[in-house]
């Protein structure tokens, strides 16, 4: 990996927020961060190929609802974008670590990962993110958004905050007979 992971991440999530989520974003001045109110939410998943690692996202809880009223096409104020709003923010992780991954790596190396997760953030962790140079950080619209990018070269992803199940580790081995087709619970699949 000779590029600069960080300068590449902040490519990509500039992209994927205006092709995903028709937002735009530009950096915040560290010594003069906005100050937002919260719930704040921190959203994370794990990567394995070539290298190991983890993609964190936080962000308050009403970018969430921005970020899904705009990918369904709804107003704020539509009662759906409140039910979609944590699942629109997982696929904004889940599309810029795809895309990180593939900049970062090249289009030939395969990585499994993580389905992402979120969690509540407490303001004091809020605030040290947000004075922490470890974090990338952009303001979108009124919004802060917080990412941080956690490479390990060695084995064992442990070291970044993954855990991995047996599951995850094995995929599972279907073994079809001549013209049977694939079935899920009995419902045959196309």
């Amino acid at each position: 990996m000779q590029t600069d992971p960080q300068a590449v991440l902040k490519e990509v999530f500039v992209r994927v927020l205006e092709d995903y989520a028709f937002l735009f974003s530009d950096d915040f001045d560290r010594d003069a961060p906005p100050s937002t109110p919260g719930p704040y939410l921190h959203a994370g998943m794990c990567f394995d190929g070539p290298f190991q690692g983890r993609l964190v996202l936080a962000a308050p809880e009403p970018f969430a609802r921005e970020v899904a009223a705009n990918v369904l096409g709804l107003d704020l104020d539509d009662a759906q974008v409140d039910t979609s709003a944590l699942d629109a923010l997982k696929e904004l992780l889940n599309i810029t670590c795809g895309n990180l991954l593939t900049a970062l790596a090249g289009e030939t190396p395969v990585f499994d990962l993580t389905i992402p997760e979120i969690t509540p953030v407490a303001e004091d962790v809020w605030k040290d993110a947000m004075a922490s140079p470890d974090w990338v950080g952009f303001l979108t619209g009124d919004w802060p958004v917080l990412l941080r990018l956690l490479i390990v070269e060695a084995v064992g992803s442990e070291a970044v905050g993954c855990r991995k199940s047996k599951q995850f580790l094995q995929p599972t081995a279907y073994s079809l007979q001549p013209g049977e087709k694939p079935s899920v619970d009995g419902t045959e699949m196309p």
